[in-house]
């Protein structure tokens, strides 16, 4: 018998809608739902491409197990996969991805996150990582921008995101 390999990612399914949603099972039967939500409001709306903004939504829908989802690697695979999927439908989106900080593991994700697009980044991508930290609550906020190494936009989407980041962290 031979050995089986693992699937490079779930199979996925584009619903579609105003958040362009995508869904997924694992094979443990967990269910996630992936928007990419239109966030024109994140950047000015007098900056030119403030419509290409969608924000990163990764949502647990549904845990049959009722436990802390394992650590499943075929899971940033899917979402690398689902990336992929969006950016050839909307080749000029710029993608902003802010880490729950609900729990106080803002951190952690962001380093996951990171790890991830690191190895599944199939050379066309390209991140940001910016960290926004609210002086009214103390706060840290980590905030990474994604678009296509080839949005002929980069340069100037670079320069106004900076701008914003760098506008949230000023005191007041």
């Amino acid at each position: 018998m031979e050995p089986t390999n693992p699937p490079t990612n779930y199979p996925f399914r584009f619903e579609g809608g105003n958040d362009n949603i995508y869904a997924f099972t694992t094979s443990t039967g967990i269910a996630y739902l992936v928007r990419f939500k239109p966030t024109p409001y994140i950047i000015s709306e007098e900056w030119a491409f403030h419509k290409d903004v969608y924000e990163l939504v990764i949502d647990l829908v549904d845990n049959p197990t009722g436990k802390q989802p394992p650590l499943d690697l075929v899971v940033p695979a899917t979402l690398a996969a689902i990336i992929r999927d969006f950016y050839t439908r909307t080749s000029l989106a710029i993608t902003i991805y802010i880490c729950d900080s609900s729990d106080g593991r803002q951190k952690s994700r962001e380093r996951k996150f990171a790890s991830w697009f690191q190895t599944y980044n199939p050379g066309t991508m390209v991140r940001f990582d910016y960290m926004i930290h609210d002086l009214t609550d103390g706060q840290a906020y980590y905030i990474t921008l994604i678009t296509s190494l080839y949005n002929p936009h980069i340069h100037d989407i670079i320069t106004e995101f900076q701008r914003v980041a760098n506008g949230y962290n000023d005191p007041k």
